[in-house]
């Protein structure tokens, strides 16, 4: 879904709420919800040329961001807590552009504290 515009498809106009929508998702996805992040960058990328199905992807992220429950994190004092980290890079994850993307995240017993995602 994230290939350049195909030639039969035209270029959505400013009655759309993109910029706004994109702005919202990626403030989400620094600050609370780090699984949208790469779809939303991903997103990003066609604020100048919106698409129709670049609009349909912000209209999934909001219903999947709908249909998910709130999670609330309870820590207890001088509990023993196991804290993962997992990292990743791959090179040719977005074939038209192939530039390397690594990022890392830091979780203590299920709850994200700390992650990245670079290209």
């Amino acid at each position: 879904p994230f290939t350049p515009k195909g030639g039969d498809e035209n270029i959505l106009g400013y009655e759309f709420p993109y910029l706004g929508a994109t702005g919202a998702l990626m403030y989400l996805a620094n600050c609370t919800r780090p699984g949208i992040l790469l779809a939303v960058n991903l997103l990003a990328r066609y604020n100048a040329s919106l698409i129709k199905r670049c609009w349909v992807g912000v209209k999934n992220i909001f219903a999947y961001l709908l249909d998910i429950k709130i999670l609330v994190c309870f820590m207890i004092k001088n509990q023993d807590m196991t804290m993962f980290g997992y990292h990743d890079a791959g090179h040719i994850s977005y074939p038209h552009n192939p530039r390397s993307q690594t990022g890392f995240v830091f979780s203590i017993e299920g709850m994200t504290f700390s992650w990245k995602l670079r290209r």
